[in-house]
């Protein structure tokens, strides 16, 4: 029987009338999670932020997902004009369970573009505010209609570049933000043309914890994106928490 690990995709707060509080996260991730073999599980922020040390023992995997911005003064900085703030309840529960998450010895990770900035930011790294005013970049932000693509160059001698198998790969992107001063123990794993980090790693040569700044549950047919996915849920299913609960 084929383990289908179950894997927990952070989510936001939001709506409102009947739906008001209601959890939402973009089909997409829950999309790209489950063609890739994962049981994926929307997981609202939590009051309680103790409760992130039973949800590291309870999923075989973590997805911290796409969204507005870390407030600067996370990471000792005044707000820039260009910022939109997370959801304070989302942003103080996805640090704690990130912080949970990186104490567990096995656990897989996957940050997806705030995801990327939350794994730094908890690290100890800095992000720049707004990517614009570093001048000389290309654009990262998406259009008003549509999806921008640009390429990514693999470092060499990675373990993401080894998962993924190509030296360059295009990617989606939408964000304004970006990683600026890294974390403790973070590898650069991917960077754009014009020098940005669009990929880390993390942790044992035997552990699973990667960021990336791009998009690829909004490209999930690609290759490369069903790489990524693949090789993150492959890992959830080979956590111990999965092989002991022998999931279906």
């Amino acid at each position: 029987m084929t383990r289908r690990p179950l894997i927990a995709l952070t989510a936001n707060l939001s709506g409102s009338g009947p739906l008001e509080g209601a959890a939402q996260c973009p089909r997409a991730y829950v999309e790209a999670i489950a063609a890739a073999g994962g049981l994926p599980v929307v997981l609202p922020p939590q009051v309680d932020l103790a409760a992130a040390a039973t949800v590291t023992m309870r999923f075989d995997g973590l997805l911290f997902t796409g969204g507005r911005d870390v407030h600067p003064q996370r990471y000792g900085q005044v707000p820039h004009a260009a910022v939109e703030v997370l959801d304070a309840g989302r942003e103080a529960w996805d640090l704690e369970l990130l912080r949970a998450a990186l104490r567990h010895p096995t656990l897989p990770i996957l940050g997806i573009c705030l995801g990327i900035q939350e794994l730094n930011v908890v690290l100890g790294g800095t992000l720049v505010q707004h990517v614009p005013d570093l001048g000389g970049c290309i654009d990262h932000r998406a259009p008003e209609t549509g999806d921008r693509l640009h390429a990514v160059t693999l470092c060499a001698g990675t373990r993401l570049a080894a998962r993924l198998g190509v030296a360059v790969l295009p990617v989606t992107t939408r964000h304004h933000q970006g990683l600026d001063r890294l974390g403790q123990g973070l590898v650069v794993s991917a960077r754009a043309e014009d020098g940005l980090v669009e990929a880390v790693e993390w942790g044992a040569p035997g552990r699973f914890v990667v960021g990336v700044q791009w998009h690829p549950e909004r490209n999930a047919e690609s290759p490369g994106s069903q790489a990524l996915f693949g090789a993150f849920v492959a890992a959830c299913a080979g956590s111990p928490e999965a092989v002991r609960r022998h999931l279906v």
